[in-house]
């Protein structure tokens, strides 16, 4: 099954969250369609300075997640 969503970011963590339990893992792909900022990608208290991924301007991010604990 395909799910998709949109989310508008700001400056403040915002959780990619699962409306409905799936199997683990989960594959996620994020995709910045901006064509100038960064996407930081981490933990509930991801930043400019603490992220573990910085996604590039129109550039994406994949991962297998084993909890649905992302921040963006």
């Amino acid at each position: 099954m395909l799910k998709t969503k949109l989310v508008t970011l700001t400056d403040e963590p915002t959780a990619l969250k699962f409306e409905a339990h799936f199997n683990k893992p989960v594959s996620i792909v994020v995709q910045n369609l901006d064509d100038e900022e960064y996407i930081y990608v981490g933990n509930e208290n991801v930043s400019t300075s603490n992220f573990g991924v910085r996604i590039p301007a129109e550039g994406t991010f994949d991962a297998d997640l084993l909890n649905d604990d992302l921040y963006v």
